[in-house]
């Protein structure tokens, strides 16, 4: 069945809008992590400048960008003690 434009299948006439907002929720997600790395990536060079230090530098830039954004916890903090 076509509706406006989009061809719905079984699985996404099933979805409840919950599910719908976090399919959303997850794209952007990821939209937003693969931007974040081509920011990181486009600024290695100036990076490379300021700092010095060659690939090793920008190697060790990277991956701590990257350490960083896979450590935060999404949403409510999960650290808090519940007792």
């Amino acid at each position: 069945m076509i509706d406006g434009g989009l061809v719905k299948t079984d699985v996404t006439s099933r979805m409840t809008r919950r599910q719908r907002l976090t399919l959303l929720a997850a794209i952007l997600g990821s939209a937003v992590a693969t931007i974040d790395g081509s920011i990181v990536n486009v600024a290695l060079p100036a990076i490379e400048r300021d700092l010095g230090g060659g690939l090793a530098t920008q190697q060790w830039v990277a991956t701590g960008c990257l350490a960083n954004r896979s450590r935060r916890p999404i949403g409510p903090s999960r650290t808090r003690s519940t007792t």
